[in-house]
């Protein structure tokens, strides 16, 4: 076992609660005094807690796709459950909460953020910063946290998809050339009583436009995710829903839809859209149903 630190401390001057590995276990130690704490951050005393929330220090998100999607899914997150965010675009809906002033006068209380590493309370970071939270209240190990979500703790999870198909399946683990792995995923989706699936519509090229006039598909993406059947099968989503009364939603840039015991709905649209040309031609099968008059997402997501 080899030891990475940034510093020495005498023996017996740590209390026996900070210590995680026994010192006879390790076989070498490595001494960088300029170790990173995490990717890109050397050290920010704020991921370990014990400081007062600073709006002003959040990253902003960049406009794009990413961020309509991440504005949509704000509405779902509901302050005083316990949230459980995944890797990729879900990420950064704490970030925009920030940026849009959900969290200031003490607001970032009233929520409880947490994601499969174990930080519990505080922001989620995205990028390559995820998995460690700005101004956590409590950092809990990995063997801990996952008892926590597997006991059905987690009451709501935001997380992404790559596809969805006719029978309500969702995969994130392997598609294409691509093969990076479940994680945590299915012990999140498996445990939550509300998901919230998130992702463009297509993907591999896709570029719009959004303003006041709502979206509009400039080049579409050559990849559709909603396909007739998915590659891998990492969570049966309309299973979960028929027989343990979960709540799904998937929320793309251009439409919101919701899986039931009899299918797929669509229930919002972008203003902009034509659901025939920019929805449904783009994905390989139909919904079961679409809402009509459909609503509109809302004009504000779409503003930069």
């Amino acid at each position: 076992m080899i030891a990475q630190v940034a510093h020495r401390v005498p023996r017996h001057s740590r209390r026996a609660q900070t210590v995680k590995i026994p010192g006879w276990l390790v076989d070498h130690v490595v001494l960088d005094p300029q170790q990173m704490m995490t990717t890109d951050v050397q050290h920010d005393a704020a991921y370990l807690g014990g400081q007062p929330f600073d709006a002003a220090k959040v990253p902003k998100v960049a406009f794009g796709p990413d961020k309509i999607i991440t504005r949509r899914a704000a509405q779902e997150v509901k302050p005083g459950v316990v949230s459980i965010f995944g890797f990729g675009a879900w990420s950064d809906t704490p970030l925009v909460m920030a940026e849009e002033g959900a969290f200031d006068n003490g607001g970032i209380d009233n929520y409880a953020f947490t994601t499969e590493h174990g930080p519990f309370g505080g922001l989620v970071m995205s990028n390559w910063q995820f998995s460690a939270n700005r101004h956590p209240e409590g950092l809990l190990d990995g063997l801990t946290q996952f008892d926590f979500i597997d006991g059905g703790n987690c009451e709501f999870a935001a997380l992404a998809f790559a596809q969805f198909d006719t029978q309500g399946n969702v995969n994130v683990r392997k598609f294409g050339t691509f093969n990076p792995g479940a994680g945590g995923f299915i012990d999140i989706a498996h445990n939550a009583r509300e998901l919230v699936f998130t992702g463009t519509l297509t993907t591999a090229g896709l570029q719009i436009d959004a303003g006041k006039q709502g979206l509009k598909v400039r080049n579409e993406g050559k990849v559709r995710k909603f396909v007739r059947e998915v590659e891998q099968i990492t969570y049966p989503v309309r299973k979960g829903v028929v027989e343990r009364g979960q709540r799904a939603k998937l929320i793309t840039e251009r439409a919101v839809f919701e899986v039931t015991a009899d299918g797929l709905i669509l229930t919002e649209v972008a203003r902009g859209v034509d659901i025939k040309r920019d929805v449904l031609e783009q994905m390989e099968f139909a919904p079961t149903k679409i809402v009509e008059p459909t609503p509109l997402m809302k004009d504000e997501l779409f503003l930069d």
